[in-house]
């Protein structure tokens, strides 16, 4: 006969939450944004909590005279095991100290628990041939994710629980000597003005077409993948991988990306194609990401990122850009679906705690005015997508309108920073390259 295997539990950590409440109903405020009632493998211990949660509702003193009232209101007392039950509980723990430690313990085995629910859903969808596979794909992350949402329980959190994480962060920050833990964009000027791209906020970087803002973008995550050692994901629906590759092979051995393309790699010198060979080998060894897949939702990104997140962890995914993304729900309203899709990626951000960089359009309007310069009115349906912006930055180029201006030059405009200053940030930029840098850098 083989023998059942029985879903992941504990009843000893079950045993000892259940009994710190019963020792110290102050606990429950430790516990309760860990653990929903039903969190509990054993029903007698979930109705007990549920009493708990009840009587700390009603703001009525949880002891064990009062829940022993409510559990025969609810009809449930001997269910649950009586008074009898309720007294061996309170000798499970000698105090109540440890509570939040036996909760998340709770807490994991009842993930667990979701996870292997969804994985027989997943099969099923699986074996179902009549459903497209993109659904069944959706469909099988929607079923996965939802099994870890409870995960996000704890969100919830005291000032004075916080203010212990705070304090080892900012200890850290203090004392490290390693990068930090921002992302920075390697230019001087902008980084002074943001502070660098930091988790878990969305940095919204927009521009006229042609402005130069995938530029930008693959210029900071070449940075922060190659000088700071950070992990990067890139989701480009208007690049292919080779596009990008080629443009981040320039940068590093200065050749022009136009040389590049396939039908002029030919006519390299030696020296150029040896420098090419070492581009590649550098870019190989970084953490680095790229996902290139047309007609790309909000939910396919956070599917994707979340999966590489998990098996090897990000610290900043980058999207140009979402004027071309697809809503999870469209609509039909330009604008609704352009505010639900900021909304999906801030809370992308937020949810994995990345930098988030995305890259958004500019209407029209700009060019029609006699001075060029973006300002947030300029952002296409840019109500919604302003709100959900951490900070809003603009790439501009006068040389792109004014054939006299000077062709070396560009700004960063940071039109939106919640927590700093707004400014002009001068860059240097090299239309060769398609490369930006700092305004006193001089590339060849």
């Amino acid at each position: 006969m083989p023998i059942e295997t029985l879903p992941p539990h504990d009843p000893e950590a079950e045993a000892a939450v259940l009994g710190a409440l019963l020792i110290d109903p102050d606990a429950y405020y430790e516990v309760s944004d860990i653990l929903a009632p039903e969190a509990f493998y054993h029903p007698s211990n979930r109705w007990l909590y549920e009493a708990i949660q009840s009587l700390s509702a009603r703001q009525e003193p949880p002891d064990i005279v009062v829940i022993q009232d409510e559990l025969i209101r609810a009809g449930r007392l001997d269910e649950v095991g009586g008074m009898s039950y309720m007294l061996n509980l309170l000798t499970a723990v000698p105090t109540s100290i440890n509570a939040e430690y036996y909760a998340r313990i709770v807490a994991d085995k009842a993930t667990r628990r979701r996870l292997i629910q969804a994985a027989g859903q997943v099969a099923k969808a699986a074996y179902d041939e009549a459903q497209p596979i993109g659904d069944v794909v959706a469909a099988a992350e929607a079923a996965v994710m939802g099994a870890g949402a409870d995960t996000d329980r704890g969100a919830v959190v005291s000032a004075r629980r916080y203010m212990t994480d705070y304090l080892d962060n900012f200890l850290a920050d203090v004392n490290s000597t390693a990068a930090p833990r921002v992302v920075t964009t390697g230019l001087t000027d902008l980084d002074r003005l943001l502070g660098g791209l930091e988790a878990p906020h969305q940095y919204m970087l927009a521009g006229r077409t042609s402005m130069g803002k995938s530029s930008l973008a693959l210029g900071i995550a070449l940075h922060a993948a190659m000088r700071q050692h950070k992990r990067v994901m890139i989701f480009s629906l208007e690049m292919s991988k080779e596009q990008i590759t080629n443009r981040l092979v320039s940068m590093l051995t200065r050749i022009p990306a136009q040389a590049l393309k396939a039908a002029r790699r030919r006519y390299l010198s030696q020296q150029q194609q040896a420098a090419v060979m070492d581009a590649a080998g550098r870019i190989a060894d970084l953490p680095l990401y790229y996902d290139c897949s047309e007609g790309l939702r909000p939910s396919d990104v956070r599917g994707r990122a979340s999966r590489i997140a998990a098996a090897h962890g990000l610290d900043l995914i980058i999207v140009d850009h979402m004027h071309i993304m697809t809503a999870d729900a469209p609509t039909g309203n330009n604008v609704k679906d352009l505010g639900s899709i900021a909304l999906a990626l801030a809370n992308l951000y937020k949810h994995l705690d990345v930098a988030g960089l995305t890259l958004a359009q500019l209407n029209r309007g700009v060019d029609a005015r006699a001075i060029k310069r973006p300002m947030l009115s300029d952002l296409r349906e840019s109500g919604q997508i302003e709100e959900n912006a951490y900070a809003v930055l603009f790439v501009h180029r006068e040389s792109y309108y004014d054939d006299t201006a000077a062709s070396g030059t560009a700004e960063a405009i940071v039109a939106k920073n919640r927590d700093g200053a707004t400014g002009s940030a001068n860059l240097y930029w090299n239309a060769e390259l398609s490369m930006f840098g700092n305004a006193a850098q001089v590339l060849p």
